[in-house]
């Protein structure tokens, strides 16, 4: 009942928003946020990472066609629920001062979202699953199109028509499925497909295709980079903190094991195709002065190798890779809220007219210092331990794709410090010396995230433990 829970409190209390004015919808959001976080924290005390599915809610839905109302929450669902519900706390907190006229529209549709994605990370039944990564679209939609720069409009439309198209080719794929009579929950346990070889392959392309332009793994990507420039900051700590972790998640918790044969013949293909944009995300990064573009192709470079690792095989790629999509959606939350901060105070986006803040804002040139350091892989932050394992496990399947995606790792340094040196230092532009200082509750979301990238980066064993007993049964099973 507990998985439910998570589910309804952000949903119902979630709503309430809309009737709500002002400030007390900003106090009423950070509530529900904390109360959201509080119960996946008493989850998190009371759940064995060896058990498997724990918290379960199974209910029969349509018993003819043998869908359920099936819930439950393993090692994977529990690092993404914890991911999820701490990005929405740190959003509410950051949305804490804002007096938008429509602010209240605004806090609805986030919890709302938060709602959709805990449905998302505790679904064991394949249409409950696509229900809920269904409904995600609908806040985020509204978060991007009503707030955010004067393109919104264009992208948001773009990002539409991609992840409809996406999410079609996964009901089709499940159709496939359900009509030669394969159907199953995982709650019974890892799926055998039995579709034969032509079956599986629509299948497997169905399927991935939805969770690869989700990620986006290249050539589906064209959505992000205008997405995340013109959508919200609160859409966009959506869209980059969790939202694409979504397809992440499929691909280990869905696609992988149900399609392993086609996995394995298309492995090496799409390997080269996420390391291809690994490299092409990461060389459009150094040469962009739009802050959020720049962040756009960071993230874009980051979570492609994630996918890549992901058809590696390597129990250690994977941990590597789960550990990365918890600590990539901490970082990038915060960078975005920094780009956020330099954007409305100096009134530019380009990083070239923004010098000298460093000598105006050293706080917030401390904590944006450690994020930058964490995002490039610095020893004792969080990144390097994900990327270290990462670049194990590409490397325990071909020197070459270890290599290639290896210089994404020197890439990153080299924006990032871009970054960091043309808005931090240098001459004190004429925009720079409008910044104020940063509020209260904007130190604290930064505070939490440094916080969590030093400790992730000395314990990171803290987190692993809760997901490594899944992921060695899921790799053992494919491989099986």
């Amino acid at each position: 009942m507990i998985t439910l829970l998570l589910i309804l409190l952000p949903a119902v209390l979630g709503s309430v928003n809309f009737l709500l004015k002002g400030k007390m919808s900003n106090i009423w959001t950070l509530l529900v946020a904390i109360l959201e976080l509080s119960v996946t924290g008493f989850v998190l005390l009371n759940f064995n990472p060896a058990e498997g599915y724990q918290f379960v809610w199974d209910y029969w839905w349509i018993p003819t066609l043998g869908w359920a109302w099936s819930f439950g929450i393993d090692g994977l669902g529990m690092v993404m629920l914890l991911l999820t519900n701490i990005v929405v706390f740190l959003i509410a907190l950051f949305n804490f001062d804002k007096n938008d006229e429509r602010q209240h529209a605004k806090n609805a549709l986030v919890l709302i979202m938060q709602a959709a994605l805990n449905g998302v990370f505790t679904a064991a039944d394949p249409i409950l699953f696509y229900i809920f990564w269904e409904l995600a679209l609908i806040p985020v939609y509204f978060l991007s199109a009503m707030w955010g720069g004067q393109n919104r409009i264009k992208a948001t439309l773009k990002f539409f028509i991609y992840t409809v198209a996406g999410s079609l080719f996964m009901l089709l794929a499940l159709l496939i499925a359900i009509n030669k009579g394969y159907y199953f929950n995982l709650l019974d346990g890892f799926p055998e497909l039995m579709l034969g070889r032509t079956g599986e392959f629509w299948v497997f392309w169905g399927i991935f295709i939805a969770f690869a332009i989700k990620i986006p793994i290249f050539p589906l990507h064209s959505w992000q980079p205008d997405t995340y420039t013109e959508s919200s900051t609160t859409g966009t700590m959506l869209l980059s903190g969790v939202m694409l972790k979504m397809g992440l998640f499929g691909l280990i918790r869905w696609l992988l094991p149900v399609a392993p044969h086609a996995a394995l013949f298309y492995s090496k293909t799409i390997i080269i195709a996420a390391i291809v944009g690994v490299l092409y995300a990461s060389i459009i990064a150094i040469k962009q002065n739009h802050i959020k573009k720049i962040l756009a192709f960071s993230s874009m470079a980051h979570v492609g190798m994630i996918a890549a690792v992901f058809f590696t095989g390597s129990i250690s790629g994977w941990q590597g890779g789960v550990f990365q999509m918890f600590t990539h959606g901490i970082n990038v939350v915060a960078l975005f809220l920094v780009a956020d901060i330099l954007m409305r105070q100096t009134g530019v986006a380009d990083i070239r007219r923004m010098g000298g803040i460093a000598s105006l804002q050293p706080t917030l040139a401390i904590l944006f210092f450690i994020l930058i350091l964490s995002s490039v892989g610095l020893p004792l932050t969080d990144s390097f331990v994900g990327e270290f394992l990462m670049l194990g496990g590409l490397y325990s399947w071909k020197m070459w794709a270890m290599i290639l995606a290896g210089t994404s790792v020197i890439f990153s340094a080299v924006y990032l410090f871009r970054l960091y040196q043309k808005t931090m230092f240098g001459t004190t532009s004429e925009y720079a010396v409008q910044v104020k200082q940063v509020s209260w509750n904007e130190y604290m979301v930064l505070g939490i995230c440094c916080g969590l990238s030093l400790f992730l980066g000395i314990f990171p064993n803290a987190l692993m433990q809760i997901s490594n007993p899944v992921i060695a049964d899921i790799v053992n099973q494919i491989q099986g």
